[in-house]
């Protein structure tokens, strides 16, 4: 961004996707999760996100961006990216990149289910 402010949606995705990359390194790639592989992930994630949050698509949609109203063409690139930048700091992430889509659609229905939980919360403080 033009402030160097980074929207706050794209942060809680950084924050998501992270808890998601873990589990797929452990269990997709069998790679231990180091404090090393965390920093270099939490790095790499957080360049990615920069570069989401400097896309016109993600500029244009404000304050409320969400992956779904992202062009195709945006998503790919960031996918190819991610994996890249992993890669190139020694994570074969290659053949999880496609996996970016369903964390960032794991994502939103976080943020519903915490809405949904927040709303359940708030109606039996109200009933008692």
């Amino acid at each position: 961004t033009v402030t160097g402010i980074i929207p706050r949606p794209v942060s809680k995705i950084n924050d998501i996707t992270l808890k998601h990359i873990y589990k797929m390194i452990t269990d997709n790639l069998g790679i231990e999760l180091t404090k090393k592989t965390k920093r270099i992930v939490n790095t790499c994630t957080k360049v990615i996100c920069d570069q989401l949050a400097a896309l016109p698509s993600v500029q244009d949609l404000g304050t409320n961006p969400g992956w779904s109203l992202l062009p195709q063409e945006d998503k790919n690139r960031l996918c190819i990216n991610h994996s890249i930048i992993l890669r190139d700091n020694g994570i074969d992430f290659t053949r999880c990149h496609r996996n970016w889509a369903s964390i960032a659609r794991v994502s939103q229905l976080w943020r519903g289910r915490k809405k949904r939980e927040y709303s359940g919360i708030l109606a039996s403080t109200i009933h008692e």
